[in-house]
């Protein structure tokens, strides 16, 4: 399990927002799936971006993560 610590472009205000709806691991974003993680995020914190989403679902495609 790759912690959210060892991702690239995740930040301490992205890893709390990220805590906050139950992700903790890349397996974890793996499992939700980009757009429900969006969805999650956006409805704890509705200034989220897009950008986010793009970002978390190219890293899925490409394995980045």
């Amino acid at each position: 399990m790759e912690s959210l610590d060892n991702m690239l472009n995740i930040g301490k205000e992205m890893k709390r927002k990220l805590f906050s709806i139950g992700v903790r691991s890349s397996e974890d974003l793996i499992r939700l799936g980009s757009k429900e993680v969006f969805s999650q995020l956006k409805e704890q914190y509705p200034k989220v971006q897009l950008i986010m989403s793009i970002m978390i679902n190219f890293r899925m495609k490409s394995n980045v993560i």
